[in-house]
């Protein structure tokens, strides 16, 4: 019986080997921040399959065999990944795009491609949906600004106010400002004024205000120590989960822009000091300027520069002045490579 059971399970054994078929993925991974390796990983059963070094000029090669087409992640971490569906004797290229691992391109594997297909579909309808939707709100912040205007002095149209962006609408915000002074002794009018004068410092075209605050080794530094470079005042926390997805792309940017002269001033708005530094080491955050009070959204610099919400970040000019703001994942390298082009 024992006999029998073994030949059967050699066979099936032996009957699995000449029918599994070996896949290959070769390709390069594209605006890597600091990653060393990438990982083929069958989703299902949450397995690594396959694994392979990132060479210094971003080229892989993975290989793996298979009985029959199944769905896989490639990834450079668990969060950082793409899908495949693969089956015996793929052969696929993959341009793996660590910054934005949606803009990937894989080539040669026909199942995949009918995720991107739909990926593609998704994305066209979402743009309609979204332009749509921006000219809706458009048409609603102007009839807005009418009725605030036409009722200064109302404290019922600063519900009305928060739907203004104050980089558009900052000339309404002074003149509604004003107009509520005499009642400032209400805090959600007093902290309204606080926001639009602190917004009115730190405009496009203002010199940043000063932030001296403590490093994570203890010594002040000075945001106007930077002067001569183009600086980043990145205001984040270890807690805000939209500041870390973000942080391979500061990475990224700072990796490739640094020794064209610029750098990241990074302001924290955390209250736990391990926190923050464990932040800092995990995201790969050290190369550049951190800095904290340690208080929290009670931070003196996210005060002076009107932060009521994270990730917020100004880009500086080499004089001091705002010349962006809230600059983000490609929109970040659009702008930094459009500067740095110009100063050839």
């Amino acid at each position: 019986m024992i006999k029998k059971l073994s030949f059967v399970l050699a066979l099936l054994f032996f009957t699995s080997a000449i029918f599994a078929q070996q896949v290959t993925i070769t390709g390069k991974v594209i605006n890597n921040p600091n990653y060393s390796k990438i990982q083929l990983k069958n989703l299902l059963q949450k397995k690594v399959v396959a694994e392979s070094p990132i060479s210094p000029d971003g080229s892989f090669s993975l290989t793996t065999n298979l009985n029959y087409p199944d769905y896989f992640t490639l990834q450079v971490s668990d969060r950082n990944y793409i899908m495949l569906i693969l089956k015996p004797g793929d052969k696929i290229t993959v341009t793996y795009d660590a910054s934005q691992p949606k803009n990937s391109k894989v080539q040669g594997s026909d199942l995949t491609q009918v995720l991107y297909q739909a990926a593609q579909a998704d994305q066209k309808i979402n743009k309609e949906y979204q332009q749509c939707q921006k000219r809706l709100q458009q048409e609603q912040q102007e009839l807005y600004k009418q009725i605030i205007l036409n009722n200064l002095g109302k404290i019922s149209t600063l519900l009305l106010a928060e739907k203004l962006p104050m980089d558009k609408y900052l000339d309404v915000h002074i003149k509604l400002a004003k107009s509520l002074i005499p009642y400032q002794k209400n805090p959600f009018v007093l902290q309204y004024i606080k926001n639009v004068n602190s917004y009115s410092k730190t405009h496009i075209g203002a010199i940043a205000p000063e932030i001296a605050l403590p490093s994570p080794k203890g010594d002040t530094i000075r945001l106007s120590s930077l002067r001569g470079k183009y600086v980043l005042v990145d205001f984040w926390a270890s807690w805000c989960r939209p500041c870390r997805v973000e942080s391979p792309n500061l990475v990224a940017a700072y990796n490739k822009f640094h020794d064209k002269g610029f750098t990241i001033y990074s302001v924290s708005l955390d209250n736990n000091r391990q926190s923050w530094l464990n932040a800092i080491e995990k995201d790969g955050l050290g190369k550049w300027y951190h800095v904290s009070d340690l208080k929290g959204w009670h931070s003196s610099a996210a005060a002076a520069y009107g932060v009521t919400s994270i990730p917020s970040n100004f880009l500086l000019d080499p004089q001091g002045k705002i010349i962006a703001r809230n600059l983000r994942g490609q929109k970040l390298q659009a702008t930094l490579e459009q500067i740095f082009k110009n100063k050839k």
